[in-house]
């Protein structure tokens, strides 16, 4: 009787040593495997090409560089109205569309094919 105690007691704690053991030694090896055999669906491509190009190919690679050369191709393949700004040609862009603009100073609907002046604006060329 005094054996089928110790019993009871110790093998749900020997069980559940061996399944927490076993958890840890899984979770260790898919860590481990998770660098070699990737499972790339086709939304994260592109960051799968970047990360193997980053990690295993044999010459130093310039990856902004990349990156930057990669996007207007991308955009390329949209509509013509789709275009890449870098950061440094943003600065230029958007100077072209700060400071005023100017016009014959009326205020104006298109009704169909007809423009009707609403009003004239005080102090305009108009």
């Amino acid at each position: 009787m005094n054996k089928n105690k110790k019993l009871t007691v110790w093998l749900p704690v020997i069980i559940a040593a061996s399944i927490a053991l076993g958890i840890f030694i899984g979770n260790h090896y898919l860590s481990l495997s998770q660098g070699k055999y990737r499972a790339y669906t086709s939304g994260n491509k592109i960051n799968a090409i970047l990360d193997i190009i980053d990690e295993q190919y044999v010459d130093t690679v310039n990856m902004s560089t990349l990156v930057e050369s990669t996007i207007p191709k991308i955009f390329s393949e949209l509509d013509p109205h789709s275009v890449y700004i870098s950061a440094k040609d943003a600065a230029a862009v958007n100077e072209e569309l700060e400071g005023s603009f100017s016009g014959i100073g009326v205020s104006f609907n298109m009704q169909t094919d007809t423009i009707l002046v609403i009003s004239v604006i005080s102090g305009g060329p108009a």
